[in-house]
């Protein structure tokens, strides 16, 4: 009852005294919820506006980040796919693995050749994309509280053009250290460190800021970030640790650039680190896009590539680079005696065989090779002399485990064959294939792995 109902609830008798008048009210309980319910829904919208009014940034960076989750979650419904598939069509870069088909029809992975296809290709804006998608509800909500509350602040104390600048940068650089190191991150939770890191420098010198954001609360992130590298190391959860730390070194770089005032010698050296760091980011970009020390890319490359158009140097990259890979080595050494590079494929045989001891169709091509070499005393002297480059101390040994210095049971053993048999030997063993195109994950020839948070 208010004030005017409570007077006119109230009435002078003949006495000249004044008593309440007592009045009977009809209680309507489905009108008065749908009158609370109103006031409810119209008190969320006017906060809304007044937060989009206050903070527009921050605001359409939360929306953008639902907008993706709820498109991808939908179109994973609509179309039942799986969600990787579709992040990947939604602009995020996923890591890619070959699958090929063979003659019976049925899909094999490629054992070794996988990796960021689309970035290496030089798709570069999948890097940015891939901040704003979420793996999970839980992983959405986590990131966009810390968002709301961090950003608000950040976009209270910045110029909106640079701040949305900031956020874009912090997230793509805090993404790229898990794509070098082969990582696939997703997620906004770099960003929201590199504003923990901006803010927490900012501190120093803005005493409303610390009653905004106290102590308390930084020492509750921190802990939670060498949380999640204990979750990491024990298996529990996937988190993109070096996301997380690179995200609050670059934020406490552009703090002390921008808001330490009390200390102009530590601003400027600061701020001459932060203009550094995009340039160090830029070096990043290319090798992301170039991952020279990966034997994986040199094979990719190669196998994007017709075979007499530089393919030999790349298979030589990839193996050099990744020794460990079986299977260039033999489409290597196939390559070699289809033509007819009888003394490039005793090399790449041996060099194959000193990575792979057990493979014993790299024994029979080297055991092959000798022996067509037996009338040719310069050929002879030549395998020695490269036998002896690649096993070193070992030499003796596998000159004996190959039955190199005893040609006749050599001979009787293996006869003699045409360089095109060797062709055809080696690849029964090796199940060789031609070069494939860009893997699709919606094509049953490719597949993809999973991600982390």
């Amino acid at each position: 009852m208010n004030c005017k109902q409570f007077h006119a609830a109230l009435h002078l008798d003949r006495s000249g005294q004044s008593r309440p008048q007592c009045c009977m009210v009809r209680l309507m309980p489905h009108s008065a919820e749908g009158h609370s319910g109103h006031h409810i829904g119209a008190g969320m919208l006017s906060v809304l506006r007044k937060e989009w009014k206050r903070f527009p940034v921050t605001m359409s960076m939360v929306t953008l980040a639902i907008v993706l989750f709820v498109a991808v979650r939908w179109r994973d419904a609509r179309d039942e796919t799986e969600s990787l598939s579709v992040l990947r069509d939604f602009g995020c870069s996923m890591r890619l693995s070959n699958v090929e088909i063979d003659e019976a029809g049925n899909a094999r992975t490629i054992d070794g050749l996988s990796g960021f296809f689309d970035v290496w290709d030089g798709e570069v804006w999948r890097l940015a994309v891939n901040a704003w998608h979420h793996d999970g509800i839980l992983h959405l909500i986590m990131n966009l509280i810390g968002l709301w509350y961090l950003g608000r602040l950040t976009e209270a104390r910045m110029y909106r053009l640079l701040y949305a600048a900031f956020f874009v940068s912090g997230c793509t650089l805090s993404i790229l250290p898990e794509i070098l190191l082969g990582n696939q991150a997703i997620g906004i939770s770099g960003g929201v460190y590199a504003l923990l890191g901006l803010l927490a420098v900012a501190r120093f010198g803005d005493f409303r800021l610390q009653l905004e954001l106290t102590t308390g609360v930084i020492i509750a992130c921190i802990a939670a970030l060498f949380l999640c590298v204990v979750l990491t190391y024990s298996e529990v959860m996937h988190i993109a640790n070096a996301a997380h730390f690179t995200g609050v070194f670059y934020g406490c770089c552009a703090g002390a650039a921008f808001y330490l005032y009390r200390w102009p010698l530590l601003r400027r050296m600061t701020q001459m680190v932060f203009v550094g760091l995009h340039a160090l980011a830029a070096v990043g970009i290319w090798y992301a896009t170039h991952p020279v020390w990966l034997g994986e890319y040199y094979w990719y490359l190669a196998r994007n590539r017709p075979v007499d158009d530089g393919w030999r140097e790349l298979m030589q990259a990839t193996v050099e680079r990744d020794p460990s890979l079986l299977r260039p080595w033999r489409e290597l050494l196939v390559f070699d005696l289809e033509n007819s590079r009888d003394e490039d494929a005793w090399s790449t045989a041996a060099r194959a065989l000193s990575h792979h001891r057990t493979d014993r169709g790299f024994v029979e091509c080297l055991q092959r090779l000798r022996v067509l070499a037996l009338h040719d005393d310069n050929k002879l002297r030549r395998q020695d002399f490269l036998f002896h480059d690649v096993f070193g101390n070992e030499v003796a040994d596998w000159r004996n485990v190959l039955w190199l210095d005893e040609p006749e049971s050599l001979t009787e053993r293996l006869p003699v064959l045409a360089t095109l048999v060797f062709k055809q030997f080696v690849e029964d063993r090796s199940d060789s294939h031609s070069p494939s195109k860009s893997p699709d994950p919606n094509d049953p020839q490719s597949a993809m792995e999973g991600v982390t948070l």
